[in-house]
């Protein structure tokens, strides 16, 4: 049986992981994927400045999260690391201080513990720090870090819904969630754009409207598009089917 703790953090995971993720889709075309940026070119973060150097991605304010020890598998939160103080951890402990008021334990109420894995980290952290995305990479000496990237430029572009069914088949293969909880916490969150409706077999549309147009008047590449979300006897995701863009039909 899971630890009041573990049941606390599957739920933060659940409600965190779609819109965390869906943010996180537009920092990496953006940024991560964008043409002007060779995916081999290296990566540079300065403590002091709180500065991720993206080489031609460009640089962005960046707070670390934490570090994760490959060797035994534990956790180490930014806050408790004391090597680390000042702005980088800002964000860390702006986390930690919002899920506290949450009033039950979870694993951040310990300073180090094995029961977190990085990406669960990284949407709880991108989540709650309402960032624009994270930034996964080795630290050297077996250990990998995790850094919660915030710009406000980044902040008011796009988020790529059209690529709505690959993250949550992302999120269901990647990470310990609820799967009906996922897309009910999302709701709940009332993310701008998205319009929602109940089918009578249980499962859930999901349309996109009056999305704004781009730069160049153009819409939006997922306005009009409409998905459907299938759910199994034991509440799980068992597929998603849809369109993307006007005149496609519906789901």
């Amino acid at each position: 049986m899971e630890s009041p703790s573990a049941l606390a953090w599957r739920s933060l995971v659940t409600g965190a992981a779609l819109p965390a993720m869906l943010v996180q889709a537009r920092f990496e075309d953006e940024v991560l994927s964008h043409p002007a940026r060779e995916g081999s070119e290296r990566w540079g973060f300065d403590v002091e400045r709180c500065a991720l150097d993206l080489g031609s991605g460009g640089e962005f304010y960046a707070g670390i999260l934490g570090t994760m020890a490959e060797a035994d598998g534990s956790w180490l939160w930014a806050w408790a690391n004391p090597s680390l103080s000042g702005d980088v951890v800002e964000l860390a402990t702006a986390v930690r201080d919002r899920v506290a008021e949450w009033g039950q334990p979870t694993p951040l109420d310990d300073d180090v513990n094995r029961d977190v894995g990085v990406l669960e980290a990284a949407v709880v952290g991108a989540w709650f720090s309402t960032s624009e995305g994270y930034y996964v990479v080795p630290a050297g000496e077996g250990a990998t870090l995790v850094l919660l990237v915030q710009d406000e430029e980044l902040g008011k572009r796009r988020i790529p819904y059209e690529r709505f069914p690959m993250v949550v088949m992302r999120i269901i293969s990647e990470l310990p969630v609820e799967h009906r909880m996922l897309i009910e916490e999302w709701r709940e969150s009332e993310p701008a754009g998205a319009r929602f409706s109940d089918e009578t077999d249980g499962s859930v549309v999901v349309a996109f409207e009056d999305l704004p147009a781009g730069p160049d008047g153009r819409p939006d590449p997922a306005e009009g598009a409409r998905f459907r979300v299938e759910f199994d006897h034991l509440e799980r995701i068992a597929g998603i089917t849809g369109t993307v863009g006007p005149g496609d039909g519906a789901p």
